[in-house]
């Protein structure tokens, strides 16, 4: 974005929080599919309400106190619908955040870490204490409990987040506008280092079209020793012809400089698209209070 149309969006955000009511609702919609040689293991379809509840601009960036809705499944494979329902619990407590951004729209802070600890304790000792004793959960417990004891790093290693906060609420000029580590969901070990870019689209006199995309830092050989021993041999042996996107088009109201909404997709695909990870969000925006 360049410097006259970030001016617009920053004068425009602060008009924004002047003359209209908190919450700003959005509905979003994930989808996560994972695909073998044509045939789908694995899909899930969520809906959930995302509130802004609070923004308010600082010297330094901002404080963003954001609620999330229940998720609602809308689809999914019938057998992994308890381990679905499982995973769902996690949640719950980050169902209320509050967050310090610097400028640039990256999480410094969880100025609420106290409370999210708490709901996860609460969770643990209530729905989840049945599970505590079963080994075959214990490291995703284990995961959790550092997760929600200091959240920051899991907050912004979140794909939603990563897509949402730094592109919606950042002030960046120069290219790349931020970086971002993204988690392989085709080589589970693997991290990527991404450098986000973006490019003017369109303008009208009601909405700013822009999308950003994913430069990716790779170590492809050590990617394809890892291909050739996960994947080669039910692909086949076709060759590793690893692909990837990071990618998401946000159109904006052109008078308060708000997201209108997002459509946003991080892809993989390997051994000729034999097979193929997709995670998908949907951001609309609804309505403010």
């Amino acid at each position: 974005m360049d410097d006259t149309s970030q001016n617009m969006f920053t004068e425009g955000l602060s008009l924004y929080t002047q003359v209209l009511k908190f919450p700003l609702s959005y509905k979003v919609t994930q989808y996560n599919e994972l695909n073998m040689k044509g045939m789908i293991l694995n899909v899930t379809k969520t809906e959930f309400d995302f509130n802004i509840a609070s923004f308010n601009k600082t010297d330094e960036g901002a404080i963003i106190h954001i609620k999330l809705g229940s998720h609602r499944l809308l689809e999914y494979k019938g057998i992994f619908k308890k381990f679905i329902d499982f995973m769902s619990l996690f949640n719950i407590p980050f169902a209320d955040i509050q967050l310090r951004l610097n400028s640039k729209g990256i999480p410094v802070e969880v100025l609420n870490q106290p409370e999210i600890f708490t709901r996860w304790v609460n969770l643990r000792e209530g729905e989840l204490k049945t599970f505590l004793t079963d080994n075959s959960v214990k490291p995703i417990i284990e995961g959790a409990d550092k997760d929600f004891s200091d959240s920051l790093q899991a907050i912004k290693d979140s794909l939603f987040y990563q897509f949402l906060l730094p592109p919606v609420y950042g002030e960046c000029s120069q290219k790349p506008i931020h970086k971002v580590i993204v988690q392989s969901q085709l080589y589970q070990s693997e991290k990527f280092p991404v450098a986000i870019e973006e490019n003017f689209i369109s303008s009208t006199p009601q909405e700013v079209e822009i999308i950003q995309a994913g430069k990716f830092n790779i170590d492809w050989s050590k990617l394809e020793t890892l291909y050739d021993k996960q994947y080669k041999a039910i692909c086949n042996d076709a060759k590793f012809d690893y692909n990837v996107l990071y990618q998401a088009k946000y159109r904006y109201l052109t008078r308060y400089g708000v997201m209108r909404d997002c459509i946003a997709e991080f892809l993989e695909n390997t051994a000729n698209k034999s097979i193929v990870s997709k995670q998908t969000f949907n951001i609309q925006f609804i309505k403010t209070n």
